[in-house]
């Protein structure tokens, strides 16, 4: 525990030259069970700007399915086979939109 708390108080001291608004660095260490679970709760909808598809990514990054309708599902395919053309019509240069 000694050792730990020298190496935090290494990083934390600023060189006299540093602005006073400079962050601290953090030490590195493995999360927590209840931090790795806040972590997880957290699910947001992102836009992947290329295709125009919206998804709902898990706090670590995993990609979630979203129950819906059958006539939702339909809507969905649909804009996203649309998103899909166009995409690969501005690769091929076909597009400009």
């Amino acid at each position: 525990a000694q050792k730990e708390e020298l190496k935090v108080k290494k990083l934390n001291k600023k060189p006299s030259d540093a602005s006073e608004s400079a962050p601290v660095p953090r030490v590195m260490k493995p999360m927590t069970k209840e931090e790795w679970e806040k972590q997880q709760s957290v699910v947001r909808r992102v836009l992947d700007p290329e295709t125009g598809r919206t998804r709902l990514v898990k706090g670590d990054g995993e990609i979630l399915e979203e129950i819906v309708s059958r006539e939702r599902h339909q809507e969905i395919n649909k804009q996203a086979t649309q998103g899909d053309g166009l995409f690969f019509q501005r690769k091929l240069g076909i597009t400009d939109r």
